[in-house]
Parts: structure tokens; sequence; C-alpha cells
């Protein structure tokens, strides 16, 4: 099929960019609600600031790493690095369906571990010979160059 697998690098620029995407507008409506909160009688205000700030991760997060990159194989950080994720035999985008599983199998698996395997499960491409995450391999998916 001639898939030319994403270097660690470029992988790495993605997952930054889409950590920046949910976390620096949540921060903001988190740090205004307590703000809010603590320093003015605007209580109402403040507990929607924050309630905004959580739903932002939440349905942000949900839109870009599920929908977004399901749909398209690139999630905001993957389309700035001109990377995509893709099923490993087609070659396609893996659809919303498989990019939740591949997140909730992150998820639990971080759960059950203790936060050890992401850490090591992020390292992996360094020494695997197509550049796959483990949960790649779990799911049949790679991350390709697109280019």
């Amino acid at each position: 099929m001639g898939m030319t697998h994403a270097n660690y690098g470029r992988r790495i620029g993605a997952f930054l960019v889409d950590i920046l995407f949910a976390i620096v507008p949540a921060t903001v409506l988190l740090v205004v609600g307590l703000t809010l909160l603590i320093g003015t009688d605007n209580v109402g205000l403040g507990v929607m600031m924050l309630l905004l700030g959580g739903g932002w991760v939440l349905v942000g997060g949900i839109w870009n790493k599920i929908f977004r990159e399901g749909r398209t194989g690139q999630s905001i950080g993957k389309s700035m690095c001109s990377i995509a994720l893709v099923d490993s035999t087609s070659g396609q985008p893996i659809g919303p369906g498989k990019a939740f599983v591949r997140e909730l199998l992150t998820s639990v698996l971080s759960a059950v571990t203790g936060g050890i395997f992401p850490i090591v499960d992020y390292l992996f491409p360094l020494w695997d010979s197509q550049h796959q995450r483990i949960i790649d391999k779990m799911v049949g998916t790679v991350v390709v160059s697109r280019g």
C-alpha cells in the first residue's frame, strides 16, 4: 500500500497541539470562573464559567479525537503536523466508533496500570519498526505522513 509511517517528532508535536487545544481554553474559563466565585458576588456566572471549562475539555476532546480524527484521520494536531491515523490494513480513516474504542482502551489501561500504560505506550514508537504505539497494535491502526 506504500504508507509512510509518521516520525516520532511529528507525533509528539501533534499530541502537544491537541493538548493545548483542550487545555488552554479550559484553563482560561476555569480561572475566570474561580475568580468570579472568589472575588465577586457573581456566583452564577462563576459557576457557568467553571462548567464551560469542564465542558470544553469533554466536548472539545470528544469532537477532536473521536469525531474529527475518526472521520478524517486527523485531529487538529495531526492536521497541523501533516500526519493521519488510519487503519493499518486499508489506509483509510478508522471512523468514530474505532476512534472511541482506541481512546477508551487507552483510558482503561491507564487506570488499571496506575498511569504506567500511557508512558510506555507513548514511548513505544521510539523502538517499534512501524513507529506504532501499543494501542495502535491492539486496534489495528498506524499513524502515517500526509504530504
